[in-house]
């Protein structure tokens, strides 16, 4: 996974940071499953990730003031991709 991951019912409140020059499988910068993060004033710069910048498979974080910028997906759709949403049903 790239620099954090948050899973399982975690929430944790992330604030002025930047996710720069990450590579993992899933998420570059964040993978979060089943959070409730919440990211106030957050970069995520040139990652690279079956997530690109940030991975979510369910949950419900909140974002404000979030930039993603250059991040690359290597997701099933080939489209390059700054964030991925999946959900559980």
């Amino acid at each position: 996974m790239g620099w954090w991951n948050a899973y399982f019912v975690s929430g944790p409140s992330l604030v002025n940071l930047i996710f720069t020059s990450n590579t993992a499988k899933s998420g570059g910068g964040i993978a979060l499953d089943n959070s409730n993060s919440i990211l106030l004033n957050v970069t995520f710069n040139d990652n690279s990730a079956g997530g690109g910048g940030m991975l979510v498979v369910a949950g419900s974080p909140i974002l404000s003031s979030v930039t993603f910028s250059g991040n690359t997906a290597f997701n099933a759709t080939g489209f390059p991709s700054q964030i991925v949403i999946y959900s559980r049903m």
